[in-house]
Formats: C-alpha cells, structure tokens, sequence
C-alpha cells in the first residue's frame, strides 16, 4: 500500500475477486475514510480474515 501514515485503526475492506469475503487492514484515519468501491493494494500477509 503507497501510504505514510500510521496505521491507527483497522479497516473493513473486500479483497477483490473473493465474492465479498471481508478482512480486518491496519490503516491510517485517510485511508480508512476513502470512498466504499476505491481499490488499492495491500499485502496478503496484513489482512486479518473476519469470520
């Protein structure tokens, strides 16, 4: 993810192509309050599956 900020809270975000399956991403407060359906790119490893 092309961000500086700390990662002060965690996201809900939707991995794209998994038919909606929801993960927990550590993110900044901007990153957090983007626009729902804005893709960016995250390391595999930093999602933390929602069960």
């Amino acid at each position: 993810m092309d961000c500086s900020g700390d990662a002060d809270v965690g996201g809900h975000v939707i991995k794209s192509g998994e038919g909606g399956k929801e993960y927990i991403l550590p993110l900044c407060y901007s990153c957090n309050n983007k626009p729902d359906g804005e893709e960016f790119e995250a390391w595999n490893t930093d999602l933390v599956s929602v069960k």
